[in-house]
């Protein structure tokens, strides 16, 4: 089982104008971005949404495990997800795959996806995961820090080895998505609380060419003002 079957989005995940200010080169987001608004929710089996009203950009964002995906060497069996991305796909809702966690199969330690073997088996993941959901994706979120996802991307990447990550993957999506003929946007991993300086390094590494959603964790029970304050920052 995925171990995040589906955590709604729709008024968490929304694509709004960037607010962070155009900086030096490389140093921020291009002015094409879009900023995404992640909170947590609570997992759910099966989740009942009425058909999305016509017009409106709502969101669900389901997670995928990397090594629930993958048991067997290259072989990528995604049927606990598709029923559900067919049926968001039909009412009119816009789907968010965040894609996560290290596979035993190419990295026994349980270390994420590095240079070699395992950023090749990470790529094929990333790839199928394209593939077959072709065209009833809205964007691809390059490691997912959701609840009861792996440690949160800050915790687990420095800057430089997620920018590296994250332009392969970013790559790899968006050829296999030309080549089936269809638009996909590349989301980033969310920025936590306190993750500002983090994500600025992240820029400095020549990333935000890379990403089309720059999602940001916000805190679910603090209120408006500790969320505002995390914008800002």
């Amino acid at each position: 089982m995925f171990r995040s079957v589906c955590r709604l989005a729709c008024a968490a995940f929304l694509g709004v104008g960037a607010v962070w200010a155009q900086g030096d080169e490389g140093s921020g987001p291009p002015r094409s971005s879009s900023l995404g608004f992640l909170v947590d929710a609570a997992s759910v089996e099966e989740i009942a949404l009425p058909p999305a009203p016509p017009g409106a950009a709502l969101r669900v964002r389901l997670q995928a495990d990397w090594a629930d995906v993958e048991r067997e060497a290259g072989e990528y069996d995604w049927s606990a997800l598709e029923p559900l991305i067919a049926r968001l796909d039909r009412t009119g809702y816009r789907v968010v795959l965040g894609l996560t966690g290290s596979n035993p199969l190419h990295s026994p330690d349980g270390a994420p996806p590095s240079p070699g073997e395992s950023l090749d088996g990470w790529l094929a993941f990333v790839r199928s995961a394209v593939r077959t959901f072709a065209g009833r994706l809205d964007a691809l979120e390059i490691w997912s820090g959701g609840a009861g996802a792996p440690a949160s991307c800050s915790t687990v990447f420095d800057p430089a080895g997620y920018a590296f990550l994250l332009k392969n993957s970013a790559l790899a999506a968006r050829a296999e998505a030309r080549a089936a003929g269809v638009e996909l946007r590349v989301a980033q991993c969310p920025v936590a609380p306190g993750g500002a300086e983090w994500q600025r390094s992240l820029w400095a590494a020549d990333s935000a060419a890379y990403v089309d959603v720059l999602p940001v964790r916000l805190p679910a029970h603090e209120g408006a003002e500790a969320s505002r304050r995390i914008i800002e920052e």
